[in-house]
């Protein structure tokens, strides 16, 4: 079941059409196993006064809250407040942000999402960390939209123990970064932040862990002629301390190749891998995803990853087509144990490539047996103006890109 809100309808047009159908379809809860709640204000008092009987057979709750940022959600006029507190057998639990003060039943989720806040709760590091707390025992999947404390340097909170958490099996955290990521001051304060969180919690289990940076500056524009970069020790400790088999990992952060270098070498069982070489490439002169490329992961003999199936490198340019084509060549040859042969490569360019070479290359590796996919955005050289309505707003335009405005090799 879901409900939605659309602003483009008035909240009395909203009130008239929703009204009758929840009056309809509340009278049935008691099976509900999976639920979605987006509904506007002027129906939080109606679900509020719900006298809802057992929800016994609910499973999943995702909730968006529908309020003004000087008016965040509290406990006590929380309009699901009795959906939670009936719902003892809730496992899956999505919210728009950390309302940690509801009165859910933390102690028996499985999987957490807590997405990106407006004008609600900000998911800080420390209150992530709070649920992983209340959640410790049960929880196996989880991910974040995490937004910084951009006043604070220092860790907000003292912490002498260790949060275990023995199920958890999927991590995946973003870094809302609304500030200038190569800024000094940004970088040291994202960072502590960053280690505060891998440094409070033991995962022995854990399987796939995402770390990205999002929002105004997830293009890393650097600036000054010394970029930034964040320290990856936090995250190479904690798999160390874990002692857990890492075997899907996508860092998405501006970072050193030393440090990449530390964090592959903690996760030997690695399988699969994805990164976009901006995260290495500080400038337009210098590539150092070339050389990580090169030597790290192409060499026959002791190579990083032995065990690696499946790459993904997302938003190349044309200077890494060569390492990347020998990287595939070399790890798709012969059949041996160690390095493993790699099976699929998914690659994705920032501008056309020329491809009459790159094809034929190419289709040598996927008679191989290697699973290519190559792409890039279509040539439009030979047109005379862009008439893309969304021309000049990269964001958007790369969400409403498809298949149909790519060229595939």
């Amino acid at each position: 079941m879901g409900l939605e809100h659309y602003d483009i309808m008035s909240l009395e047009d909203l009130e008239e059409v929703y009204m009758g159908f929840i009056q309809r379809i509340f009278p049935y809860s008691y099976r509900w196993r999976s639920v979605s709640f987006s509904v506007p204000k002027c129906l939080h008092n109606f679900i509020g006064t719900h006298k809802f009987e057992r929800l016994d057979a609910l499973t999943t709750v995702r909730i968006a809250f529908q309020s003004r940022p000087d008016l965040p959600i509290a406990r006590t006029r929380c309009p699901l407040v009795n959906v939670f507190s009936l719902s003892h057998s809730l496992h899956a639990l999505h919210l728009d942000g950390a309302y940690l003060d509801l009165p859910i039943h933390w102690e028996n989720l499985t999987e957490v999402t807590l997405s990106q806040s407006v004008g609600g709760e900000a998911v800080s590091p420390s209150k992530l960390l709070r649920l992983l707390t209340l959640s410790c025992t049960s929880l196996r999947r989880c991910a974040a939209c995490i937004t910084p404390n951009l006043r604070a340097i220092t860790p907000d909170i003292d912490r002498p123990f260790k949060i275990v958490l023995p199920h958890l099996h999927t991590l995946d955290l973003d870094f809302n970064t609304p500030l200038c990521i190569s800024h000094s001051s940004t970088v040291e304060l994202i960072s502590s932040q960053l280690a505060m969180i891998f440094d409070a919690i033991v995962a022995p289990v854990l399987t796939h862990l995402r770390v990205e940076f999002i929002g105004p500056q997830t293009m890393f524009h650097w600036s000054g002629r010394s970029p930034r970069t964040y320290e990856t020790l936090p995250i190479v400790s904690f798999v160390q301390r874990s002692g857990c088999t890492i075997q899907r990992f996508k860092p998405h952060f501006p970072m050193a190749i030393d440090g990449l270098v530390d964090l592959l070498v903690a996760m030997p069982s690695l399988s699969e891998f994805a990164m976009n070489p901006i995260c290495l490439d500080s400038t337009a002169k210098e590539t150092p995803f070339v050389s990580f490329v090169h030597e790290r992961l192409t060499p026959e003999l002791n190579p990083l990853l032995p065990h690696l199936e499946t790459v993904y490198f997302t938003a190349c340019s044309a200077l890494h087509v060569e390492s990347i084509l020998a990287f595939a060549e070399g790890r798709c040859g012969r059949e041996i144990e160690t390095p493993r042969k790699l099976r699929k490569l998914t690659t994705s360019f920032k501008t056309f490539l020329e491809d009459m070479e790159v094809s034929a290359q190419l289709q040598k590796l996927r008679d191989r047996g290697l699973s290519v996919h190559w792409s890039s955005p279509k040539d439009t050289r030979g047109n005379l103006y862009d008439d893309d309505p969304l021309r000049g707003m990269v964001g958007r335009r790369e969400m409403h890109k498809g298949l149909e405005d790519s060229h595939i090799y």
